[in-house]
């Protein structure tokens, strides 16, 4: 679980009655509630929460709280590179806060090593809410049908497959073997075939020279372009003008 990054963590307690206003953070935030009950708005939508309950929230997602009896909670902030829904959820066993009150402490302690540590800790975090909110399953080929239309509607761009595969919740080998069992070529050589087949419409309809065409597509210089196009069309893409 690379690229988790921890941010934040602090306790904190409210009255009844106590009422914070929508805002929103730029990282997700998770609050563990340890104590009371109330209601939250997360993007919208009114959850209830009360004793052993956890809230996850987005980034740039709208929330509030209003709290019917004291409350004692844990909040933390982070991010990672996959995209985890808002909610709240019963937190059965107590995993997600007994996590939250380890970065609390090692947060506060601030022992040798506690940097590595935290950063432990918080992928840790992520990999459990994976498991509690967004279990992983089968990819079909519905999921990766997403990814296909993502790579010829962004083929002109640079794609960054390990991100695309967190979107769909796989690893990046696993992303790699199921698109390949799919479409028989990999994510890389699917993204490269649509590259050439855009610019061989190109090249047969336009008049623009191969050097902007290779831009256009997504190719990284001409000569990328030139050898990548010989290789499946059989001749240089200046053969294959239009007269």
């Amino acid at each position: 679980m690379e690229n988790c990054v921890f941010y934040t963590v602090w306790q904190g307690s409210h009255p009844a009655g106590c009422h914070i206003p929508l805002h929103e953070h730029d990282q997700y935030e998770l609050v563990c509630y340890q104590s009371g009950s109330g209601r939250t708005v997360i993007g919208g939508k009114t959850h209830a929460f009360s004793d052993s309950c956890f809230a996850l929230i987005a980034p740039q997602t709208a929330h509030d709280e209003t709290h019917d009896r004291s409350c004692r909670l844990i909040c933390a902030a982070f991010s990672c590179p996959l995209s985890l829904p808002s909610g709240v959820w019963e937190d059965a066993g107590g995993t997600i806060g007994s996590i939250a009150a380890a970065l609390l402490e090692e947060s506060c302690r601030q022992e040798s090593g506690y940097h590595a540590m935290l950063s432990l800790l918080v992928q840790a975090l992520v990999i459990q809410l994976t498991r509690r909110i967004a279990p992983v399953t089968r990819p079909t080929e519905k999921s990766l049908a997403f990814a296909a239309r993502y790579i010829e509607e962004n083929y002109h761009t640079h794609i960054a497959f390990s991100a695309l595969a967190a979107a769909l919740h796989l690893s990046y080998s696993r992303f790699g073997h199921r698109f390949r069992e799919i479409y028989g070529v990999s994510p890389q050589q699917y993204l490269m075939r649509t590259r050439l087949r855009a610019a061989d419409t190109l090249l047969k309809s336009s008049a623009l020279s191969c050097t902007e065409i290779a831009y256009r597509c997504g190719f990284s210089n001409a000569a990328q372009f030139s050898a990548l196009y010989k290789k499946m069309y059989g001749s240089a893409p200046r053969a294959c003008r239009t007269p």
